[in-house]
Parts: C-alpha cells; sequence; structure tokens
C-alpha cells in the first residue's frame, strides 16, 4: 500500500514538470522567405481567357408603371439586341439609384392590354419589382 501511495504521489509531482519541458523547438526552414510576385496564371497553371467587354448603348427613357389606378411617370434603362428591345434597369427617385431589371425582354403591346395602353404605349415588359412598366 506505501508503494502504491508512494507511485501516485511522484505521478502527481512529476507529471506538472514534465508538462513545462520543451520536448520540441520550432526552426523555419526558410530563414528569408522569397516574395512571389503575382502572376496572371491561375491555380490550374493557365492563362484566364480575357473577359469580353459589350458595349451595350443604354438609351434612358421614360416609362409608366401603374400604381392605385394611376400612371406614374419613371426612368428606364434599354437596349435593342437584334429585332429585340431589352429593360435593363429602373430609376427610383426615393432612394436616387438605378435598380436592375435583370435584362427583362420587352414585348409590344395589344388590344387585350387595353385601349388606352394600346392606343398610347408600343411596348410593355413585366420586371420584378414594379410590375408592368409602359413605353
Amino acid at each position: 500500500m506505501k508503494k502504491i501511495i508512494v507511485a501516485l504521489f511522484m505521478c502527481f509531482v512529476c507529471y506538472p514538470m514534465m508538462a513545462q519541458l520543451p520536448w520540441v523547438s520550432f526552426t523555419p526552414v526558410q530563414a528569408d522567405p522569397v516574395q512571389v510576385p503575382p502572376s496572371n496564371h491561375s491555380s490550374y497553371g493557365t492563362v484566364p481567357p480575357p473577359r469580353v467587354q459589350n458595349n451595350i448603348d443604354y438609351e434612358i427613357i421614360y416609362a409608366y408603371i401603374v400604381r392605385s389606378n394611376k400612371f406614374q411617370k419613371i426612368k428606364i434603362k434599354v437596349y435593342q439586341k437584334g429585332s429585340n428591345i431589352y429593360v435593363n434597369s429602373y430609376y427610383d427617385k426615393e432612394t436616387n439609384m438605378w435598380y436592375n431589371a435583370f435584362n427583362t425582354n420587352a414585348s409590344q403591346t395589344t388590344k387585350y392590354d387595353g385601349e388606352v395602353i394600346y392606343n398610347n404605349f408600343d411596348y410593355k415588359a413585366s420586371v420584378s419589382g414594379l410590375g408592368y412598366v409602359y413605353f
């Protein structure tokens, strides 16, 4: 019994002292690291393709939306690609910012849109956040 108590005592005394000993010391492999200049290569070792820049001529025009049975005038950016007309963004007066309309395709108004809309507007586009925009 005396041997067990002495062994436990030695374990409790020696263990904290051994924890303070440095078993591993850190030495850097490279004392002075070399700075690698940035390159145009990707991580796969190939040169990325150049970005295609589409120079689209946006035209800012006035359009109308229906709010509480009245037409409200807003600014929109439109462009033509081929025979199609797209709405790129719309302007909000309250926030003084342009909001993305996600290049919504505009279609021609029809008689089914109503006589007032058909007689006064050529195109309409369904823009998220606004509803139908007539221009």
